[in-house]
């Protein structure tokens, strides 16, 4: 059985093994983009101009793989 977290654990996590994760770059920066899209649709800027694409990225642990036996 493989695991794979979205956004990967907490530093509070009992787990000690390196487990597989999809994560947001930047994560932080979240709320100051939403923030910058909500004044620009406030100014009256087009929603189809305001979106905004974040990509995702694999950090590969050791927690999947292909199907033992």
């Amino acid at each position: 059985m493989s695991l794979i977290v979205y956004d990967g654990l907490g530093t509070d996590s009992v787990i000690c093994q390196a487990i597989t994760s999809i994560d947001q770059p930047a994560p932080g920066l979240v709320g100051l983009v939403l923030a910058e899209l909500l004044l620009a649709r406030l100014r009256g800027e087009a929603p189809e101009t305001l979106q905004r694409v974040r990509m995702p990225v694999l950090v590969v642990g050791d927690s999947d793989g292909p199907p033992r036996g």
